[in-house]
């Protein structure tokens, strides 16, 4: 996933017919939440940092859900 300061992601995800891409717009809700908003869906989540891992799980999800993990990648 690539986010960028101007507040628009993209986000290419494998398993899915031909490697889909979602992209939209993000933003941070009244809870501290990440908003990814793209045309046909919208997703709310609980994120945390450590180090150059983000773990991202979705809002609602069940106690102990371990989310999904994004490590940054250097340039």
């Amino acid at each position: 996933m690539t986010m960028d300061p101007a507040g628009t992601f993209t986000w290419n995800y494998e398993g899915a017919d031909q490697g889909k891409v979602l992209e939209g717009d993000w933003s941070i809700d009244e809870e501290s939440r990440l908003v990814l908003a793209s045309t046909d869906v919208q997703m709310v989540a609980d994120t945390s940092l450590d180090g150059d891992t983000l773990l991202f799980v979705l809002a609602g999800s069940p106690v102990g859900d371990p989310g999904l993990s994004f490590e940054r990648l250097s340039p």
